[in-house]
């Protein structure tokens, strides 16, 4: 594994998760690709990855999108990937993406099934996800009153009907329609589109089979979508010209917009949905959800790192044990002083520690007796 695939310096642990694709969307002719194998199995890649929780959490969102998308070139490498992290990673961690990529490979399964049915919907890929796994970023963002077009209510029905069926009764499903894509084909343009979609723009651009302009207003009403995520579904289309300024100006809620019958793009397949990359902005609670699941991770890698440390030293001062903890950290985050004698309480009251017969309050020290 050479450093010209992928280059090592001190922030490799971002170069690997924030732009996974030099990894995972190679085609598999691609050396890259071949590279891949060798790559998982270099010790210092995975350590530059497990070594910082916050990268990890950033890992599981970005592999989420990847599974439920499929923008995956190759499954097996996930699979793979996920393995190696199990190694070396919390089992808290590794056991939630275990569990995200069995989703999918039980969705595929279900998928079957469901369309071998005499009234299974043409076309339609459904992905069951447990919410106890997934990032609870996914959730955060759904509209609680999206009203889903007609033409959408039949496979979301049928779809419920055979899943509910097929457990008894024992599930119900929650539509993530945030997270969800159509393909539209175009009829009126010069030549015919398949247009790729979100569920909100597919709303949007089916309520102009029956009339032949709309306000922004009137768009909220028939969605129920708030102003901000109608703009945020308009833009797309609107740069690429699919729907047209009647009057021009700026797009506001009283702007009417109506179908550009001349849209015409190279290629039969447009993609025309929000770019993600671009809304960077989080709410509050989005904010305190992602901070708590890297809390949560820290506490559970300050106690793995603490009982290492101990095991193999048995006895210690607070301040030697702060020492190695920093070691074992290299530099990703600084444990401060109520985190890590909340951790060390922890791990007195589960007796894999204690304090020693020396420890004083101005000096603890302590033993390990796990």
């Amino acid at each position: 594994m050479g450093p010209s695939i992928f280059p090592l310096h001190k922030n490799i642990e971002f170069r690997e998760i924030f732009y996974p694709r030099g990894i995972f969307t190679h085609h598999k002719r691609d050396p890259q690709f071949v590279g891949l194998f060798k790559l998982c199995n270099a010790q210092f890649f995975i350590v530059a990855i497990c070594v910082n929780l916050c990268v990890l959490a950033n890992y599981s969102r970005r592999l989420a999108k990847r599974l439920i998308y499929g923008h995956s070139t190759c499954i097996e490498s996930e699979r793979m990937m996920i393995g190696r992290l199990k190694e070396v990673c919390l089992y808290e961690f590794t056991s939630k993406i275990k569990r995200m990529y069995d989703d999918i490979i039980l969705s595929q399964s279900q998928m079957g099934e469901y369309h071998k049915q005499e009234d299974a919907v043409s076309g339609l890929d459904v992905k069951v996800l447990g919410k106890s796994a997934w990032p609870t970023i996914l959730y955060n963002k759904a509209p609680a009153n999206f009203i889903l077009p007609k033409e959408l209510e039949l496979a979301v029905k049928s779809y419920e009907k055979y899943y509910e069926q097929k457990h008894k009764d024992q599930r119900r499903l929650t539509w993530l329609y945030q997270m969800s894509v159509v393909e539209i084909k175009t009829n009126k343009t010069p030549k015919i589109q398949l247009l790729t979609v979100t569920t909100y723009q597919t709303a949007i651009l089916l309520a102009f089979n029956h009339r032949e302009h709309m306000s922004v207003k009137e768009m909220q009403d028939h969605t129920d979508l708030d102003t901000k995520e109608v703009h945020k579904q308009l833009r797309p289309l609107i740069d690429n010209e699919l729907l047209v300024l009647l009057g021009g100006g700026e797009l506001t809620e009283f702007t009417t917009l109506a179908i550009n019958d001349n849209f015409e793009k190279k290629g039969t397949k447009v993609k025309l949905t929000p770019n993600a990359q671009k809304d960077n902005s989080m709410t509050d609670k989005e904010r305190a959800s992602v901070f708590q699941t890297v809390q949560e991770d820290r506490k559970y890698w300050l106690q793995a790192a603490i009982s290492r440390i101990m095991k193999r030293i048995r006895q210690a001062t607070y301040n030697e044990l702060l020492i190695e903890v920093q070691k074992e950290a290299n530099g990703s985050f600084m444990p401060n002083t109520p985190f890590m004698k909340a951790t060390l309480k922890s791990l007195i009251e589960k007796n894999f520690i204690e304090p020693s017969s020396d420890s004083t309050e101005s000096a603890p020290a302590y033993l390990y007796i796990a």
